[in-house]
Parts: C-alpha cells; sequence; structure tokens
C-alpha cells in the first residue's frame, strides 16, 4: 500500500495564511486537498506538545507531576476523576517522587517542597474553602507568624472567624495539625477551651500565646489517635487514601518486574487481557431461574465495582467460579483475565488464570 507514496522534492515557508479547520469522519481524520492527503494542523500543535511534556515528564518529573496534579482531569463522573487522581499520584510515586499529604508548609495548591517531594494543597481538604484560607494567611501574616512556624497556643488564640469551627475540624482531618499532638481529641477539646475564652468586654492578666499558660486540659490525658482512624479521616475529607496508592504502585512495578509487561488495575480496562485486582468481598447469589452465581466486589483498593461470575456451561473448561468462591474470605490484590463481551460488559474470561498476589 506504500508503493504509490512519493518523495517530497521541496518544502517552501509561505507565512502565515488562513485555512479552513475540517473534521473528517475516517479513522485517521486524513483528507485529499489538490490531490495531496493531508490533515489537520492542529497535529502539529499536538505533536508539539506532546515532545514538550514528554522532555519535562523524562527531565523534570517532580515540576511535571506537580503541574499535572493542579490540573485534574474534569469529567461529569467523580469516581471516573478519583480514579484519574489516585492514576496521576501513583506515577508520580513509580517515578521515586514522595507524595505527602497536606501540612502547615504547604500552599494552596499542590507544591513542590523538595527536589523529589511534592505535598498536597489545601484545595484538596473538603470543608475548608479559599475564604477561610486566605482569612488564615492574613492573620498569620499580621501577626508576623508562619504557619508552619506558629505555637500551639498562639495559633489557637488568633482572631479568627472565617477559619472557623468547621475549617479547624477538615484541616484537623487532614493530618495538618499532627506535630502539635499525638492526640486529636485533645486538639478538639484545647481549641473549644480556647474559643471560648475570647468572650468581648473580658482582659486576661497572662498572655494566653504564651507556653507559660497554665492549661488545665493536659496533652497525656487524651489517648493517641489510632493510625487507622487517621487513615479513615484523611480519606474522609480528601476523597482518597495515600496508602493504597502507594501500595497499588508498588505492586505495577513487581507485576512489571516479573511479567515484563505493564499490567493495570480492572478498573482502568481498555481492551480484553490481564488485569489486578483488590478483591474485596464474595457473596453467592440466587438468579431467578434458581441457579447460583457469585457477586464480586472488586478494584483497585480505591475505587470499586461488582461482577458477577456464573458456573462453566462445559465441564471441561477451568472452573473460574470454584476459584473465586475459594477465595471469598481472601481479601487481597490478585491477576486475572478479563474480557469484554458482545453487550459491553466486563468480566472474568472463564478458564484464565486466577492468582493471588499480595
Amino acid at each position: 500500500m506504500f508503493e504509490d507514496f512519493e518523495e517530497i522534492a521541496e518544502c517552501v515557508e509561505i507565512g502565515d495564511e488562513e485555512t479552513i479547520d475540517l473534521e473528517i469522519d475516517s479513522e485517521f481524520h486524513n483528507f485529499y486537498a489538490n490531490d495531496i492527503c493531508v490533515s489537520n494542523s492542529h497535529c502539529v500543535s499536538y505533536g508539539y506538545i506532546a515532545c514538550q511534556t514528554l522532555f519535562l515528564k523524562h527531565y523534570y518529573p517532580t515540576e511535571f507531576y506537580t503541574c499535572l496534579l493542579n490540573h485534574v482531569k474534569s469529567t461529569k463522573n467523580k469516581e471516573e476523576e478519583k480514579r484519574w487522581l489516585a492514576s496521576a499520584i501513583g506515577a508520580a510515586m513509580s517515578k521515586g517522587i514522595s507524595v505527602l499529604p497536606p501540612s502547615r508548609k504547604s500552599g494552596w495548591n499542590w507544591t513542590m517542597t523538595g527536589e523529589k517531594e511534592i505535598s498536597m494543597g489545601f484545595s484538596g481538604i473538603n470543608g475548608f474553602g479559599e475564604i477561610a484560607y486566605r482569612e488564615l494567611c492574613d492573620i498569620l501574616e499580621k501577626a508576623e507568624e508562619s504557619f508552619e512556624k506558629i505555637r500551639l497556643h498562639k495559633f489557637l488564640n488568633l482572631p479568627f472567624s472565617k477559619f472557623n469551627k468547621s475549617a479547624f475540624e477538615a484541616c484537623l482531618k487532614a493530618g495538618i495539625f499532627d506535630d502539635w499532638s499525638e492526640s486529636r481529641e485533645y486538639l478538639r477539646e484545647l481549641r473549644s477551651k480556647k474559643r471560648k475564652k475570647n468572650i468581648p468586654g473580658q482582659m486576661a492578666l497572662f498572655d494566653l500565646s504564651s507556653d507559660e499558660f497554665n492549661e488545665t486540659l493536659k496533652n497525656e490525658s487524651y489517648p493517641p489517635t489510632t493510625h487507622s482512624q487517621k487513615t479513615t479521616e484523611f480519606v474522609d475529607v480528601c476523597n482518597f487514601d495515600l496508602e493504597k496508592i502507594q501500595e497499588i504502585a508498588i505492586i505495577k512495578n513487581e507485576l512489571y518486574h516479573r511479567s515484563g509487561k505493564i499490567i493495570e488495575s480492572v478498573l482502568n480496562f481498555s481492551e480484553n487481557g490481564y488485569y489486578f485486582f483488590y478483591l474485596d468481598g464474595v457473596q453467592e447469589a440466587i438468579s431467578e431461574k434458581g441457579g447460583s452465581y457469585l457477586n464480586v466486589k472488586l478494584g483497585d483498593g480505591i475505587s470499586f465495582t461488582t461482577l458477577r461470575v456464573f458456573p462453566a456451561r462445559k465441564k471441561d473448561d477451568n472452573e473460574l467460579y470454584d476459584k473465586v468462591k475459594a477465595n471469598s474470605n481472601e481479601k487481597g490484590y490478585y491477576v486475572s483475565e478479563f474480557i469484554k463481551n458482545a453487550k459491553g460488559f466486563i468480566n472474568f474470561k472463564n478458564g484464565g488464570k486466577f492468582k493471588k498476589i499480595k
């Protein structure tokens, strides 16, 4: 098919000319003009941008992923957006970049806080808006304090109004104040006590911002917040689990070294083949015709979906139904082969492998 191609004899620049942008209903979007097969000029611009981003991704990966995380793919499907964000974070981690939760040195957006370090911004915390953030920055500036270095008691006595109880709670759940105390409950109670002392018309004999101020609440009287509670609260206000994303990045890397192929999560299904997934639960159910099948909850450890697995029709088949059922109580990561049927539904390939990897 390439025998009819002719060699280009000459290229002459003619400057800027007005052209017509055509949309062609074909696989390659090509069309003929003056008997020459051409494509729209925007493909050159796309190629130029692709080369630029490829260069940045290779030589400046931390800067590249910081910018990428600040331009989250916007869709009408919130689950898709969450998966995209998790995939972007996982990709950064696979490059050896540490992706950290928000802290008092974070800015409003995702910020590069080290050569191989990106910190999440306050904009990703549900319940903490930009108005509260601006007030926080303004009051700290007037007090000639930095958020990173200010002492706990002085911070709690600053005259906030927009940075209210809800904003404080959102930051607390995100882990912003964890270096001030091992107990988040202590910080909640201390903030409540401090706010009650700020009553108009009353004067304090002591400087409440001083560390010498005698608080009746004692930090050691409150139990430390557990790691699992911190994880749950972080997911509640940030909508993703950094530890799970790190775990998935490690699994993808291990699978690549084992097989020499990039194996994605089944939630990123693109074509028939092998995918990994987190098996979260299996329930046996009965169909309208009286036959049994399995409802299988699986995903990537962050987002989940449910598939149905039916017994094989032929006895000679490698029975996937029995394999799934046998692992119904074994939560963890697995690899299996998936296909998309004629109706567009994704499911396990009957007779395919079903192997636990972690």
